[in-house]
Order: structure tokens, then sequence, then C-alpha cells
């Protein structure tokens, strides 16, 4: 349910995409003007987005945004 949720919240900032499963989103997303940032030094910004591959626990993986206080 994580991509439903991120897909809303890039819709209503004016960004439509499509939904598909949240390991996916790796690849969709430099399509649209997205790019990867290195994590040394990183600080989220309201509207990043991260996007987890698969695993164990999560086969479809996931995909979490940043709202400015916390990722969600």
């Amino acid at each position: 349910m994580c991509a439903g949720y991120v897909i809303k919240a890039m819709w209503r900032g004016g960004c439509p995409i499509g939904l598909v499963p949240a390991y996916a989103y790796n690849k969709i997303l430099p399509q649209i003007g997205f790019k990867e940032i290195p994590s040394n030094d990183y600080r989220p910004q309201k509207g990043d987005i991260c996007v987890l591959p698969q695993n164990r626990k999560a086969s479809f993986g996931h995909i979490a945004i940043y709202n400015g206080s916390q990722w969600v």
C-alpha cells in the first residue's frame, strides 16, 4: 500500500504517475526528472522519495516520501 500513498502525494503535488509495484519506481522516477542523491551528508527535504528493493519481508520493495518532518 506504500506506493498508493506516495502516488497520491505525487498527484496532489502535480506529478501524475501510474501505479506500479514499489520496486519499479527506481526505474520510473528518473524518466520523469527525479535523480538519485548520494547518501553522504544527505539531509531529507520535503518531497524526497526513497525506494527500497525487494527483500524477504517486502516482496514488492518499499517506497516512502518525506513530508518535511518524517518519512511516510
